[in-house]
């Protein structure tokens, strides 16, 4: 039986998606005076924000100047423009950047912390701080906190189902439901999607990623492409369908990430396959390097650190006593005792081993490539307005984080996202969300 409309809401400005995008979304939206209503299908702590390493991409930041790092927002454009092969326009790479400068602030003041700055492939200086939790859970709390400190209405558990379009073919706000009751919201001013990316809708992926539709998906379990869904019914543009960011170190034995084994790896761990080849330049990062794992003997590598890797990575030396209990990690003194537990070929691992870790304690665990999430999604410009297929912004909606394309940019006939930088995902989230708060609130009130 279908359910009644029963309510209706107004607003001036509604928020689809309680991430880092929508959240942020929020906040700049009510620092200019909006009344704001979010919309969140699921526990934010469910989120990719949420779910996410806890790396994020900033510039100028004190940390940086601590360490004697010079850093600006148009060194880190050009490091995404040439990563992204500049397949994602400029302005929209600049915009972001430039909010990378003021971000770090921006956050300490809500009440993050960073310990640390670290250099990731692709970035010419150290630019990617190391929040202090070990994921972006604490960030999304925080941002939380705040939201609901200024005012918002957030309701969780709401699902926007379908955009409303005036006669004027304005966005005025969405239906939603609760699973129960069906309602209207309208936005007196503007509707911004930031629903997520499709890494958990099988439709989608199979339509946009079939190569890797049947790859373990770590998104958020929020992440069914609703925003890019309903942007899409009214005429958006969308690009980039085809990019996601993959993972070359999802963990074998449990198809998920271990937190910390990405950090391990841009310090010096090094990837070896069944046969104890080393086979690919670590130093690329996890994303170029997953296609290499895919094409090793029953896709799989083993990872392999020393105990001076583990104890510089601080959320994998936390844990690393439970990952030995689990199975999810081996030990060995020396490279015979870790061929033994791994059954890997010893002759050629003592060869990488000497080569790389001439002395000490070694520590591996077996991993696989996996999908991180969908990188395409709705066409915005420097504003974060929707754009519609016919080359026109759609008036009143704005979209931001995983519900656009990425800064990675295009895929390539060998890798979806070749051009994605560690860090940038939480910056696009965070700075995309931003600019759409601002100028969505700037819209002139009906």
């Amino acid at each position: 039986m279908s359910r009644k409309q029963t309510y209706e809401l107004q607003c001036d400005v509604l928020v689809v998606g309680a991430g880092f995008a929508g959240l942020a979304a929020a906040i700049e939206s009510m620092n200019s005076g909006a009344k704001v209503i979010v919309l969140g299908r699921r526990n934010p702590l469910a989120s990719n924000s949420a779910l996410g390493g806890g790396t994020f991409a900033f510039v100028d930041t004190p940390l940086q100047r601590q360490k004697g790092i010079q850093d600006s927002a148009e060194l880190l454009a050009k490091d995404i423009l040439e990563a992204n092969r500049h397949t994602i326009p400029e302005d929209i790479v600049i915009a972001a950047a430039r909010q990378g400068s003021q971000l770090y602030d921006w956050l300490v003041e809500i009440g993050a912390e960073f310990y640390e700055v670290m250099h990731y492939p692709g970035h010419s200086v150290p630019r990617v701080h190391l929040e202090r939790g070990l994921d972006g859970a604490n960030t999304v709390r925080l941002l939380l906190k705040r939201v609901m400190r200024e005012g918002a209405d957030v309701r969780l558990g709401m699902m926007a189902e379908h955009l409303i379009l005036s006669e004027k073919n304005e966005v005025e706000g969405v239906q939603a439901s609760d699973g129960v009751e069906r309602g209207i919201i309208k936005a007196k001013r503007a509707t911004i999607l930031a629903a997520g990316g499709f890494g958990k809708n099988k439709g989608m992926m199979a339509k946009y990623l079939p190569k890797y539709a049947e790859m373990p998906c770590v998104s958020g379990a929020g992440s069914t492409g609703d925003g890019i869904r309903m942007g899409m019914e009214i005429g958006a543009e969308v690009l980039n369908m085809d990019a996601a960011e993959l993972y070359s170190l999802g963990s074998v034995k449990r198809g998920l990430r271990i937190l910390g084994i990405s950090e391990a790896m841009a310090k010096g761990a090094i990837l070896v396959n069944k046969n104890g080849q080393r086979f690919t330049d670590e130093s690329k990062g996890y994303a170029l390097t997953a296609p290499p794992v895919m094409q090793q003997p029953d896709a799989i590598a083993l990872l392999i650190l020393d105990e001076r890797i583990l104890t510089s990575v601080v959320k994998l030396h936390g844990n690393i006593d439970k990952y030995l209990e689990m199975g999810l990690f081996y030990y060995g003194e020396r490279a015979f005792e870790l061929a033994n537990k791994t059954g890997v070929d010893f002759d050629n691992l003592q060869t990488a081993v000497n080569r790389y870790f001439p002395s000490g304690k070694l520590y591996g665990t077996w991993v696989r490539t996996i999908v991180i999430q969908s990188m395409g999604g709705l066409k915005v410009n420097s504003r974060a307005q929707v754009m519609h297929r016919r080359g026109h912004p759609i008036p009143r909606l704005y979209a931001a984080g995983d519900s656009t394309p990425s800064l990675g940019g295009a895929a390539t006939s060998g890798n979806p996202c070749p051009g994605y930088l560690t860090g940038t995902g939480y910056l696009w989230a965070l700075a995309s969300g931003r600019i759409a708060g601002q100028n969505a609130a700037e819209v002139t009130k009906q």
